[in-house]
């Protein structure tokens, strides 16, 4: 693994603190020193898993439970309590953050939801304690795909995942906050929910064909019809496509909306898997719209999406589309297609297994 890309992970860094003055504060002579543990606490409005601590103070040991709070000034007694832990630690040892005690829980599962015996996981963190700033250690996923780490201390953790016969997805390694609460990645240990990896089964792939295509669409023009089989845009067709253009903008962009319509008996799944690879059994539609207004925060003159196809012939394929509404001059659209040939609802692709190339 290489370690540059978890010390990057690693890097987090730390945002100014506002100027919160605790109730109550560690006297100078105290050391601070602290016990954990996890528990269920009821918050106004949300019920959250928390993490319990326990503290010196001037009046005595207090009990503090910590969870994700981004909210400043803090606007309940929870958050408050949350706040004078905190400056109070960091007024009693500015390193403290470095010692906090870490706990994790995580769970490796495929792209079919099952879990992944003997996957590889690789922990490292921050730490103030020992002489290794950032230390390692390793072990492997279960038959229940889940892994733990104990008895550690540290300020920030990350966790990768890998496994021979498996490709990376975009969550194989993330990382956990334990002293910021106000970090977005502010982790709350639970055994009985497990952060979730994925990792990409790689299955045999069976012999498939890959085609590509480009068109232009203007306004008005009919339906584009897409032939699976042959990944061409002609008639009679599994998928028909419908662009239609509406207002403009003063930035001279326009509204859009584009259609797909199954024809002949065919069907699809929309999908936003990131290597669609196996055609499920059911669930197949026969419309699906999106629409673009230039009023929307998020609108885009580019469109990505992709589909399972299933087509008259009861066969399967992957499609997927980019198209491009210019400011002027025709839709540009664009189509790849994945279709396997036996009628098997594997889709995995193997250059080697490329029948069409």
């Amino acid at each position: 693994m290489n370690k540059r890309a978890i010390y990057l992970v690693l890097g987090v860094s730390l945002l100014a603190l506002p100027a919160y003055v605790p109730v109550q504060s560690i006297p100078q002579n105290t050391t601070a020193k602290m016990v954990v543990s996890n528990t269920a606490s009821t918050l106004p409005s949300t019920v959250v898993t928390s993490k319990v601590v326990r503290y010196p103070t001037a009046s005595g040991v207090k009990c503090v439970r910590l969870f994700r709070s981004t909210n400043y000034p803090p606007q309940t007694a929870e958050e408050k309590a949350m706040w004078d832990w905190y400056c109070a630690m960091e007024k009693a040892d500015p390193h403290f953050k470095q010692k906090m005690p870490i706990e994790f829980y995580g769970k490796v599962i495929d792209q079919f939801g099952e879990p992944v015996l003997g996957a590889t996981v690789v922990f490292q963190w921050t730490t103030g304690i020992g002489p290794v700033t950032n230390p390692e250690k390793r072990t492997s996923t279960g038959a229940d795909g889940r892994f733990e780490l104990k008895d550690v201390q540290g300020k920030v953790l990350a966790v990768s995942v890998d496994k021979n016969g498996y490709d990376r997805t975009d969550d194989w390694i993330q990382s956990f906050e334990y002293a910021d609460f106000f970090y977005d990645n502010f982790y709350v240990p639970d055994p009985n929910n497990p952060v979730l990896f994925h990792l990409r089964k790689i299955l045999d792939a069976e012999p498939m064909y890959l085609f590509k295509t480009h068109n232009d669409i203007s306004p008005g023009s009919p339906p584009l019809t897409l032939d699976v089989a042959s990944g061409k845009m002609k008639t009679p067709g599994d998928f028909a496509f419908s662009v239609q253009i509406g207002e403009k903008s003063k930035e001279n962009w326009y509204d859009y909306s584009v259609s797909v319509e199954a024809l002949n008996g065919a069907g699809f799944i929309v999908t936003t898997e990131e290597n669609p690879n196996r055609a499920p059994d059911n669930g197949y539609q026969k419309e699906f719209s999106i629409q673009q207004s230039t009023t929307d925060t998020n609108y885009s003159p580019n469109l990505s999406f992709r589909f399972y196809a299933k087509t008259r012939e009861s066969k399967y394929g992957v499609v997927y589309v980019d198209m491009t509404v210019p400011r002027r001059g025709p839709i540009n659209f664009y189509t790849a297609v994945r279709y396997n040939p036996s009628g098997s609802k594997n889709l995995e692709f193997d250059y080697r297994k490329w029948i069409n190339r």
